[in-house]
C-alpha cells in the first residue's frame, strides 16, 4: 500500500479482517495522517498545522503493520517523487 490516506488506511482495515495472516507493507516517508480536508481552516488561524498530523504508529501498530518502504518503486504527486530503494 502506498501513502497514508482515507483510501489506504480504509484497504489496510479491510484487509486484515479478511486475511488475517497476510503480509501488508505501508510505504510512506512519515507513519503519519494529515487530515487534509481541514487544510483551508490553516490560513485564517482557526487551526495549526500540528493539529492536523496524527501519528499513525499506534493504528499500524494494532493492525500488526509496520511502515517501511518497499523496494523498486516510484510514486509521483504533486510535484513530488517517492522513491524506494533498489
Amino acid at each position: 500500500m502506498v501513502g497514508a490516506g482515507f483510501a489506504a488506511l480504509t484497504a489496510i482495515r479491510r484487509l486484515r479482517r479478511r486475511l488475517p495472516a497476510a503480509d501488508i507493507t505501508l510505504a510512506v516517508f512519515v507513519p503519519e495522517f494529515v487530515y487534509l480536508p481541514s487544510l483551508v481552516r490553516v490560513p485564517s488561524g482557526l487551526r495549526r498545522g500540528a493539529e492536523l498530523r496524527h501519528d499513525l504508529r499506534p493504528l499500524l501498530e494494532a493492525l500488526r503493520l509496520m511502515p517501511r518502504a518497499k523496494r523498486g518503486f516510484e510514486r509521483h504527486y504533486l510535484g513530488s517523487t517517492l522513491r524506494a530503494a533498489r
